[in-house]
């Protein structure tokens, strides 16, 4: 695998910027489970250093939970909600080599899946020890709190391949190389 340019840490840098600007815009927009969030950590999973990489979701995670608190009242700083972002990160390194469509849009569809699982893990656990729990704390309450996220889990593939494809199409539009003048070009 060849090193990185310096053209093509500017442009990974770039792109990490605006998708966490989108990200922040869309958990802003609050469209259920649609946000760049999950696209962010792939790609920063993918072309930023590991000691690094999380650091993006994370800051956008805490930003908007902290303003969406002051301003909303929502409930801030879910674990599970962080933990399946950072699920993201590590599976970004699974796109760390050469480029794909496939592989790209199966990594994501991953994180799709991991996030769903662990969030909705999240929900049902987090019963415990409640009054009323959302859901028993049985093997059959977790498979009903599994069905129940299902819409959820639709909006979080919309949104994660919708992101992430536009994300990476945007990186291989920006660091594919100079063309090669035509024959006729040359001989003029």
């Amino acid at each position: 695998m060849q090193q990185p340019t310096t053209h093509d840490r500017a442009v990974s840098g770039s792109l990490t910027a605006l998708t966490a600007a989108v990200a922040v815009a869309l958990r802003l927009a609050r469209i259920p489970n649609i946000f760049a969030v999950g696209a962010l950590g792939l790609y920063a999973g993918a072309r930023l250093p590991l000691w690094l990489a999380a650091m993006p979701s994370m800051v956008v995670m805490a930003a908007t939970d902290w303003y969406l608190w002051l301003v909303r009242a929502d409930r801030p700083f879910d674990p599970w909600v962080y933990v399946g972002f950072l699920g993201y990160v590590a599976l970004g390194r699974l796109l760390a080599g050469p480029r794909s469509a496939w592989r790209i849009g199966g990594v994501t569809v991953l994180g799709s899946l991991q996030f769903y699982l662990v969030t909705n893990f999240g929900v049902w656990s987090n019963a415990l020890g409640l009054a009323t729990p959302l859901y028993p704390m049985t093997f059959s309450g977790l498979i009903a709190c599994y069905i129940a996220g299902l819409p959820f889990l639709g909006y979080t593939l919309l949104g994660d391949l919708g992101c992430t494809a536009a994300v990476f199409a945007a990186e291989a539009w920006l660091t594919q190389p100079a063309a090669e003048p035509a024959a006729e070009e040359v001989r003029a």
